[in-house]
């Protein structure tokens, strides 16, 4: 058993959360106090749901604050017991779940990328991704249960994993929060770029509507920039480039043209 949650404690997480959101009865708990194998089995003191990453972040710190371990979970998956709490400690334990982070934002067929949030199913991530006519990678028996948030803590595999590798490697960019509540950012490759030429150009007083940028990419990884640039050219693009150059009228510069 664990500690029951302190007035206090259970007063600033409703604020944060509301009452359908803080779950303290027993019954209400149970099912997510046990993994998929009922082999492993805990209790908590409650279950959070949050709904935003800033109520992740305002759990997280009054968690700190009151010295309460958190078990993170998402779909509640996992083999081997790593998303339940153990069955006894000394102190509050509380488990966050990230189902409530549900925000699925539209395809971009182009970039051939989709902001999702944790809480997120592989299954509903693979049907957006196809109704947009492209696919998502990772596939396995859970989809309709596993969650994104899941499948990356633990660099899920599947059945599709030898031709389009794990789900970290999926991964351009996150938005996480830290156990003291910070939330953290970590920009993709291609936004990368973008926010290094303008450190650049802002280090010398200077924004992208100072330079006339000729910008050369043979990839629809550089969109981002291609899309900012006064004059993008696309050099020898692959054939998902080429057709985005020559709608949005970009040149295209084939310095190596083929041999007949």
């Amino acid at each position: 058993m664990q500690p029951d949650l302190s007035s206090g404690l259970h007063t600033d997480l409703l604020a944060v959360l509301g009452p359908d959101d803080v779950l303290v009865d027993q019954d209400l708990r149970a099912g997510y106090e046990v993994d998929w194998t009922r082999r492993y089995t805990g209790t908590c003191s409650a279950v959070l749901r949050p709904r935003t990453t800033a109520q992740v972040a305002e759990v997280l710190r009054i968690c700190a604050a009151h010295q309460v371990a958190v078990i993170p979970q998402g779909g509640n998956t996992g083999l081997v017991g790593g998303s339940v709490p153990r069955a006894h400690s000394d102190r509050p334990v509380v488990v966050l779940s990230t189902r409530g982070l549900s925000e699925l934002g539209p395809v971009d067929s182009d970039a051939m990328q989709v902001t999702v949030g944790a809480g997120i199913t592989l299954a509903a991530w693979r049907k957006a991704a196809r109704a947009a006519g492209v696919d998502a990678p990772l596939d396995f028996a859970a989809r309709d249960s596993a969650t994104i948030g899941g499948a990356i803590a633990t660099n899920a595999g599947g059945s599709r994993v030898v031709r389009y590798g794990t789900m970290r490697s999926q991964v351009v960019g996150i938005e996480a929060v830290t156990i003291t509540g910070e939330i953290v950012g970590v920009p993709s490759a291609r936004e990368g770029k973008v926010l290094r030429f303008e450190q650049w150009l802002h280090a010398r007083g200077l924004d992208w509507a100072d330079v006339a940028v000729t910008f050369y990419s043979d990839s629809t990884n550089d969109l981002p920039l291609l899309e900012r640039a006064q004059e993008p050219v696309a050099t020898n693009p692959d054939p998902r480039l080429r057709a985005i150059a020559h709608a949005r009228g970009w040149r295209i510069l084939d310095l190596f043209p083929a041999t007949p």
